[in-house]
């Protein structure tokens, strides 16, 4: 018994044992699995908070982008512009979603920027890219063809060694000496059409580095594009310019181009390629860089063109750097007009006259209530009218320079341009541009009228043909035109960022996203614009109709002078009344924003200023372009029609001129010793009715001598003439009416006119026998004594 239970001891301290060795065991492997159960479990928390980070940062996608959907038309206020606050910058929660903050623990942030604030690198002219890294300048002297340096205005952002463009003419440089570039070479690059160097050029000419005209013309020029135009896909896409071994842009300028420029900036109404042109001269190969055109206000220099054979369909590309007009006499083209576009380099192929055609690539506009400093500062330097690049021979004589805006003065201008688009709270006078004519009253006209000269003047002026369509032909080289909404397409950043708690500082997950969206809903192919403001910003870019006016206000009519058969510019009636206020060309007219009356329609055509024969070469006519009323003048509203009698003109003599004013044409009543001169004018009238209505009147203010008129009497259309005797008119008649004893007078007159006149002018229970006399001797004529005695007693009946 005693070893029994010995045995059953020992077996009892084997299991005591065993279990005590299985809970260590157990115990030695919980710690590993403890710890591995424990970073499992905060792997698949760090994935919970990075997929809740992912959702949230699209969440404030989503956040951001219907914020700004509010700027389209159907339900922004301000339809007609868009300001900076109508892009959000940063994140704000809606109440009813402050929980996805979590009290703190989230942190969201992002923003939007509308790609119309950027200018656009499909459509940039050379001197636009110039511009943005300040590599465009000017000659400070004449450059002479044997010159081996030049001194420019600024050469500090020019490389220390490279190549120029200046008056179609490629220069080399070996160094920099602060402005002066030394080691040049003339005439380079003559196998691309370039100019050969042997003239001299003048001072003050533009000269733009070399790097941006390959930049141009890249999309088309560069290796790999058979013929065809390739658009730049990034900025980056710009290092390719290196392959052409004339120098490429460093890291730097890139940057430079990244903060101005989009792939993708597109107002929502510019179309790819603009109205054609026909070409009416031969196009050789290899030789050809100048064509001839009917019309080019829309292609002035810097414009990318697709020149194109209508009839097998061959297309080639190239860019303009210079629009100009035939000199009279030389013209080879019995055309009214005819324009010279020259390329930068002459045609590959060959282009017959009659199935050839020339369309520009038409430039994005850029909004410029949101676009940057850098932005504005590059659209405005450099501007400057067109001017004579060669120096001419010594017997010729040179004109002055036109007036440029300098680089400088360009980013003052901007930074002036931003500071009156900001908001003023509780003041009148600030906040984003709403139109042109907002634009004008605020920005231009305070310029126009602070000027000193004409030459000041014109200087504004030109600078707003560029900002109207960034190719008008009488710039020098145009940039980019302004508009004041943005488009569609939208640049976003969205971020989010979620801590472990809201005190403890650990990131458990963190996303941002980027990308470009087009957040405004479709427009439907056919679009409604029930207003003159949308009928012009629908047509500015984009001249497809020629001769269109918009209605209710004239803006559209082509002045005398024009050129071409494009639409008229409309600089002349939004800005030149306001520079010269004191020649009558009336108030500023600008588009309004009314639905009434609102339409397009075409303009009446003008007659063109001829010499005629047996005149004393006194040629003056009127156009519609001044007119308020688009039908020509309203004869209710402003009288009649008014042409200034400057005086009769002694035999032999000169005649005299009128002033300066060009509210009203002068002209004398009389030449060659009393003949009526030879002269014409044309205008539309609409008079509500032909009851004592002037209409045309050609006089010096006397009604009753030396006048010519147009008037409507008793419902008919009546020309009168009264010539230097002009009308007698028996005095007397009123004060002989005026007695209360008189009741009735005769008066004997040969003129209708007076008849007319007089018989109005009755007084009340008075009358008046208005008769033609019967014979010479009116005062004893037995035939007016009868007719007195029949009216005293017509007057005793009534």
């Amino acid at each position: 018994m005693s070893g029994a239970r010995g045995s059953c001891r020992s077996e009892g301290g084997l299991a005591l044992l065993a279990v005590l060795f299985a809970l260590t065991l157990l115990m030695l492997l919980a710690l590993p699995f403890a710890v591995s159960m424990s970073v499992g479990a905060d792997a698949a928390m760090r994935d919970v908070e990075q997929t809740a980070a992912e959702q949230a940062s699209a969440s404030v996608r989503d956040l951001l982008l219907a914020d700004v959907a509010l700027s389209h038309p159907a339900f922004d206020e301000t339809p007609d512009y868009d300001g900076l606050n109508e892009w959000p910058v940063g994140v704000t929660l809606p109440e009813s979603f402050r929980a996805l903050a979590e009290n703190g623990r989230v942190l969201l942030g992002g923003e939007v920027e509308d790609l119309q604030r950027y200018l656009s690198l499909d459509s940039a002219s050379p001197l636009l890219l110039a511009n943005v890294i300040g590599t465009a300048t000017r000659l400070t002297g004449d450059l002479e063809p044997d010159a081996s340096s030049l001194t420019l205005d600024d050469a500090s952002n020019l490389p220390e060694e490279g190549y120029l463009w200046v008056a179609n003419e490629v220069i080399g440089y070996d160094a920099k000496d602060g402005n002066a570039l030394t080691g040049v070479q003339r005439g380079l690059l003559q196998e691309y059409g370039f100019a050969d160097g042997t003239d001299g050029i003048r001072q003050q000419s533009l000269v733009i580095d070399y790097r941006c005209m390959l930049a141009a013309i890249w999309p088309f020029f560069g290796p790999d594009r058979d013929g065809k135009r390739v658009p730049y896909k990034s900025v980056g896409e710009l290092l390719q310019i290196q392959d052409a071994e004339m120098g490429g842009f460093d890291a730097a300028e890139l940057d430079a181009f990244a903060r101005v420029f989009a792939i993708d900036a597109q107002a929502e109404t510019a179309p790819s390629w603009g109205r054609p042109e026909r070409v009416f001269n031969d196009l050789q190969g290899g030789l050809t860089r100048r064509l001839m055109v009917k019309s080019a206000v829309h292609l002035g220099a810097g414009s990318t063109v697709r020149i194109r054979n209508l009839a097998t369909g061959a297309a080639e590309y190239g860019v303009l750097v210079r629009a100009s007009t035939q000199r009279p006499g030389r013209a080879q083209l019995q055309l009214p007009s005819v324009f010279q576009l020259d390329l930068l380099m002459p045609v590959q192929g060959a282009f017959p006259a009659m199935d050839t055609v020339v369309e520009p690539l038409v430039p994005a506009p850029v909004n410029v209530n949101t676009a940057s400093r850098e932005v504005l500062t590059a659209l405005m330097a450099n501007i400057r009218r067109s001017s004579g690049l060669r120096i001419p021979a010594d017997n010729q004589r040179r004109s002055t320079e036109p007036p440029t805006i300098s680089r400088r003065a360009a980013g003052e201008l901007a930074d002036e341009l931003i500071q009156l688009r900001v908001e003023l709270r509780g003041l009148e006078g600030g906040g984003p541009f709403t139109g042109w004519q907002d634009l004008v009253e605020r920005f231009f006209a305070p310029k126009v009228q602070g000027a000193s000269n004409n030459v000041e003047r014109n200087k504004w002026i030109d600078l707003y043909r560029n900002v109207r369509t960034g190719r008008d032909s009488v710039l020098e080289m145009g940039t980019a035109p302004l508009c004041f909404k943005s488009g569609p397409l939208v640049r976003y950043r969205a971020a989010a960022n979620r801590k472990r708690s809201v005190v403890a500082p650990g990131v458990v997950g963190r996303h941002e996203r980027t990308g470009r969206a087009a957040i405004l809903p479709g427009f439907l192919v056919e679009r409604a614009w029930d207003t003159q403001v949308a009928f012009e910003d629908a047509f500015v870019l984009d001249r497809r109709a020629p001769f269109w006016l918009t209605s209710p206000v004239n803006l559209g009519h082509l002045r005398p002078e024009s050129t071409g058969n494009d639409p008229a510019s409309r600089y002349f009636p939004h800005l030149v009344p306001v520079a010269y206020p004191g020649v009558g060309l009336g108030a500023p007219r600008f588009a309004v924003d009314d639905p009434a009356d609102s339409g397009v329609e075409p303009a009446t055509a003008i007659a063109r200023r001829r010499q005629w024969r047996n005149t004393q070469g006194i040629i003056a006519l009127d156009s519609f372009a001044q007119n308020v009323n688009r039908r020509g003048r309203d004869v209710q509203k402003e009288g009649p029609y008014l042409m200034n009698n400057t005086g009769p003109m002694e035999t032999g003599g000169q005649p005299q001129q009128g002033g300066q004013r060009r509210d009203q044409i002068s002209f004398p009543f009389s030449v060659n010793g009393g003949y009526m001169g030879r002269f014409a004018t044309s205008f539309w009238l609409e008079p509500q009715s032909l009851e004592n209505a002037v209409l045309f009147d050609h006089g010096d203010g006397d009604p009753d001598r030396n006048r010519m008129s147009v008037l409507g009497r008793d419902g008919n259309l009546v020309f009168e003439v009264i010539d230097e005797a002009g009308v007698a008119i028996c005095a007397g008649y009123e004060e002989l009416l005026a007695l209360p004893q008189v009741d009735a007078v005769v008066v004997c007159t040969p003129n209708d006119h007076h008849i007319h006149v007089l018989r109005a002018a009755l007084p009340t229970g008075k009358h008046c026998l208005v008769e033609k006399p019967l014979c010479t001797e009116v005062a004893h004529c037995a035939e007016v004594e009868a007719l007195a005695a029949d009216a005293v007693a017509a007057a005793a009946a009534a």
